[in-house]
């Protein structure tokens, strides 16, 4: 029998304050679910900010070559998963002792960039070993979702510089415990701040609200340009003026981006062409 992981029938309202969030990643051979495999999976348990126990973590033997370019990445080699145990055996291990909270209820689920990229690969391993079980993504919060929108002036918006921007340490990036544990420190940074609602539910559906604003804004100005999130004044997307806006911008620099980005929607360049003669 299947059961959705994270998606629990019990409507009740959750605080992220009172219940166990557990954070989760994987590192791959790969982006592409259908042909990529997980070599380490890792996950932490938070509750108020504070880590229970310490960090879990697995190395997967994923029965293919590990590419060198993903090796760069993870530094994880064929030689450093020879004799590490393949998803069938990890896989129920990590469903039965790590995605249900210690008091046996359900955990609230965390992940960086999860639902769009972590959880269909778990998913994917899952399915590919006939393990029952599924995450279902649109219970799992994501961090990156509310940096994209509350920081869109941030030079980047990878774990590891947003973790140095919100003042966490994060040693061993790209080791999938230490991720986890660096993505369940940044939410609750970012519940802190008033960022991430407290109420789970209330987290998620104002997840599904920015996630659909952003999506909106890239379909009108892509890379190049967002609106102030108070003012909705255009400000420049990309490079090394981030965040100023575009009416302050250098008129040359705006005249250069106009001749060498190919990629600009039209709005995007109606708006650069206005700038750049003002």
């Amino acid at each position: 029998m299947s059961m959705a992981m994270g998606n629990s029938s019990d409507t009740s309202h959750r605080s992220l304050l009172d219940h166990e969030v557990f954070a989760f990643d994987d590192e791959t051979t790969g982006l592409d679910t259908a042909e990529d495999r997980i070599v380490q999976i890792g996950a932490v348990r938070f509750r108020a900010g504070v880590r229970l126990g310490q960090r879990r973590s697995s190395l997967v033997n994923p029965g293919v070559p590990i590419p060198p370019d993903a090796t760069a990445v993870h530094g994880i080699s064929d030689e450093v998963v020879a004799t590490a145990p393949s998803f069938a055996e990890v896989g129920p291990r990590f469903v039965a002792q790590l995605l249900f909270a210690e008091d046996g209820s359900e955990p609230i689920l965390c992940g960086y960039n999860a639902p769009g990229f972590d959880v269909p690969m778990i998913n994917a391993e899952l399915l590919r070993h006939g393990i029952a079980h599924r995450i279902d993504p649109t219970r799992v919060l994501d961090p990156l979702v509310f940096v994209r929108w509350h920081h869109r002036d941030w030079r980047a918006r990878k774990l590891e510089f947003v973790a140095q921007q919100c003042g966490i340490s994060l040693e061993g990036a790209h080791s999938a415990a230490a991720d986890a544990e660096a993505t369940g420190r940044v939410l609750w940074h970012l519940v802190a701040q008033k960022t991430v609602p407290e109420d789970y539910e209330d987290a998620l559906a104002t997840q599904r609200r920015l996630e659909a604003l952003l999506e909106e804004e890239w379909s009108r100005f892509g890379r190049a340009l967002y609106l102030d999130r108070e003012d909705h004044t255009p400000r420049l997307g990309f490079g090394a003026h981030v965040g100023k806006k575009i009416a302050e911008v250098d008129r040359d620099y705006l005249r250069w981006c106009l001749g060498k980005m190919d990629d600009l929607t039209d709005e995007a360049r109606a708006l650069f062409q206005q700038a750049a003669k003002a």
